[in-house]
């Protein structure tokens, strides 16, 4: 009986490159829909209940991991986590039997994921167990706390920074900056987690940007009845703010 599978992955190369991984495969596995996103991943998941998900870490907005979190509890399709960022909880996966892989997706990789799949639907009811599991490490390793300070990746080094000194953080496609006076960083997390564990004064203006309130200079009118964020110190940054963001900011 083939297993019916979904595939996550909001960017369509992607989604292409994976789908052709999977044709020799195709007497095993038949892929019945995509989802270019998180909240569309959680929908599509609960109403067409798979047997298998091929999840994206990395999305805008709601990211892998939230997917997993919301996803119907009565149901436990096998979870297949893809990423780019190999620091994204692989120890967990590992201690969870949960299979990961890493972009770029080799043919000899997904072979290995094959034959550890006759592993997971043979033992469902332990599967299910490891996916309680690896939600519990998430939420114990995520806790919803504010963050004092963000870690970046600076060549060899890890920097930890002053959020004080943060004037807004930029989501660019798979990336995450946060960009003080001087320079921007590259984060690990995606923006939807910064949105959760940053403190009050960090407020979401756009679906692509987050900015330190404590930098906010004025607001300006842009076009359509838009408006733009100036913020800054020393150097002054024009940030969009969306139509769906502005009432929140206006009543900080």
């Amino acid at each position: 009986m083939k297993l019916q599978a979904i595939i996550v992955e909001d960017e369509k190369l992607a989604q292409e490159r994976l789908t052709g991984l999977l044709e020799p495969f195709k007497d095993k596995i038949d892929i019945i829909d995509y989802a270019n996103n998180g909240q569309e991943a959680v929908e599509k998941i609960n109403s067409l209940e798979p047997d298998l998900v091929f999840l994206d870490i990395q999305m805008p907005g709601k990211d892998g991991f939230a997917v997993l979190r919301e996803i119907d509890e009565s149901l436990q399709p096998v979870i297949i986590f893809t990423t780019a960022y190999d620091q994204y909880a692989l120890e967990a996966f590992d201690n969870n039997t949960i299979d990961y892989l890493l972009k770029p997706i080799s043919e000899k990789r997904i072979q290995k994921t094959m034959e550890k799949l006759d592993k997971f639907m043979a033992y469902k009811e332990e599967y299910s167990q490891n996916i309680q599991q690896l939600i519990s490490y998430l939420n114990n390793t995520n806790p919803n706390k504010k963050m004092t300070k963000i870690k970046v990746h600076r060549n060899d080094e890890i920097v930890f920074l002053d959020l004080e000194d943060i004037i807004f953080i930029k989501a660019s496609g798979k990336y995450t900056m946060a960009r003080d006076d001087n320079r921007e960083y590259l984060l690990n997390e995606p923006i939807s987690y910064m949105e959760e564990h940053l403190p009050n004064n960090f407020v979401r203006v756009h679906r692509s940007f987050i900015i330190n309130t404590k930098y906010l200079i004025k607001m300006k009118k842009w076009f359509t009845g838009k408006y733009k964020a100036v913020i800054g110190k020393t150097t002054k940054f024009e940030v969009p703010i969306s139509r769906s963001y502005k009432d929140q900011l206006l009543n900080i």
